[in-house]
């Protein structure tokens, strides 16, 4: 199984470095206009600007108390909103404004929502690489390439798996297949005759040797 460390999927660093928080996760003019513009409290409003710079820099949005507390910490200043535990954080995260908020986000940053249908997208996408790649992780990434082009909110990396799993295996069936329609049935006998123990000594068949 291939690992998400193996593909172009985007993830948060094991270690950020100062100048990373300022340069990537410090929120422009216009996002803090728009954070205020819409929201009233101080935790919707660093929900908000934290589903913003992370979604930026990640292509799909992560609840905020997944979210490195560095960055959560970060952000919080910058929108001078004070410190949020995670313990108010997780309250917010089940309240229903999580939703309004990060589809507020989505908006922000003209992505596309990955619905249900779009899987149908993914598939034919990863079929088209699978032609000409076999390994896993190489159509996984041109799948995530494609969707970012796309500006298609990235799904979850066990779905980009399971599908391109899926279409490498319809298109391998469908060149085997096609293969072994285009040999004879003498061709074809021969083959399966390598795989036959016709020897009750032998352990091994012509296959094996």
């Amino acid at each position: 199984m291939n690992s998400l460390y193996e593909t172009a999927y985007p993830r948060f660093k094991r270690s950020i470095t100062k100048r990373e928080l300022k340069e990537i996760y410090t929120p422009s003019s216009d996002e803090l206009s728009f954070a205020h513009r819409n929201t009233q409290r101080s935790t919707d409003r660093l929900v908000l600007l934290t589903f913003l710079k992370t979604g930026q820099r990640l292509g799909y949005f992560v609840i905020p108390t997944e979210v490195p507390d560095n960055i959560v910490a970060h952000i919080a200043k910058c929108a001078e909103v004070g410190n949020c535990r995670k313990k108010t954080l997780r309250r917010l995260t089940q309240a229903g404004s999580l939703k309004r908020l990060r589809d507020l986000s989505r908006n922000f940053l003209n992505l596309k929502a990955f619905k249900a249908d779009s899987e149908n997208l993914i598939f034919n996408i990863a079929e088209d690489a699978a032609k000409t790649k076999q390994e896993l992780a190489d159509i996984i990434n041109v799948v995530i390439e494609e969707l970012v082009r796309q500006r298609f909110e990235l799904p979850g990396f066990s779905t980009l798996q399971r599908v391109a799993r899926h279409a490498r295996s319809v298109v391998n069936d469908r060149l085997y297949s096609s293969i072994h329609a285009s040999l004879s049935k003498e061709v074809q006998d021969e083959l399966d005759a390598l795989l036959q123990i016709t020897d009750d000594n032998d352990i091994t068949s012509e296959w094996h040797r």
